[in-house]
């Protein structure tokens, strides 16, 4: 189970560290790409839900 637990959660902190890098990077602020993600999930979250949900 923790296995299984491992290789669910690594993408998202490799993830996180990449966007972490783009930002020192690119000179932009981390918060504001982790907002933008943060936004993106939501808006897919909501999509899937709304497919779902229709009759």
């Amino acid at each position: 189970m923790f296995s299984l637990f491992i290789k669910v959660i690594s993408p998202f902190f490799i993830f996180l560290g990449l966007l972490v890098l783009y930002s020192y990077a690119t000179g932009q602020d981390s918060r504001q790409l982790i907002e933008a993600f943060i936004d993106l999930i939501s808006m897919v979250v909501n999509y899937i839900s709304e497919v779902f949900s229709r009759p």
